[in-house]
């Protein structure tokens, strides 16, 4: 048998290259379609998430945040905590103050699994009262928030 010897310049050669040329090209579109199509599609899903993700946060930050609201006015009007807050310690009001004011502020803890403690101010008696007990005013470091207090109105406590 003879060996066929291709020509470069042969038609045969030139459709090859042709052909191989244009599947080529319309694979490499195809692929440049198709990540584009993903990148898209990848990008809307991850939109949709962070959307569908915020808004779980916000409906469980709104949730807190009401409850929070509803246990501090539930604790202004509790007699424990407005004989704490507005009368002195040296006031025969309550014997066991500290009793009641630790069982009060327990009970309302434990309603919401968000609240790790709650803090009860007295100007009268320049202390806080808190889950644990009373504490001088001068053991916390945060004065700021003192400062914040005592800008409020009367009953905001």
């Amino acid at each position: 048998m003879d060996k066929i010897k291709f020509n470069k310049n042969s038609s045969l050669a030139m459709n090859f290259i042709k052909i191989l040329i244009i599947i080529m090209i319309i694979c490499v579109c195809f692929s440049a379609f198709m990540l584009s199509s993903s990148r898209r599609s990848f990008d809307a899903k991850l939109r949709l998430d962070s959307s569908n993700t915020i808004d779980r946060l916000v409906n469980v930050s709104d949730i807190s945040f009401r409850n929070i609201e509803y246990i501090l006015s539930k604790l202004n009007s509790d007699s424990p905590v407005q004989a704490y807050m507005y009368y002195s310690k040296s006031a025969p009001l309550y014997s066991n103050i500290d009793a009641l004011m630790q069982n009060t502020l327990g009970l309302y803890k434990d309603m919401n699994r968000h609240i790790e403690s709650i803090y009860v101010y007295s100007p009268l008696n320049n202390a806080v009262f808190t889950t644990t007990g009373e504490c001088p005013i001068s053991d916390f470091q945060d004065g700021k928030a003192l400062s914040l207090a005592d800008d409020l109105p009367v009953g905001s406590y």
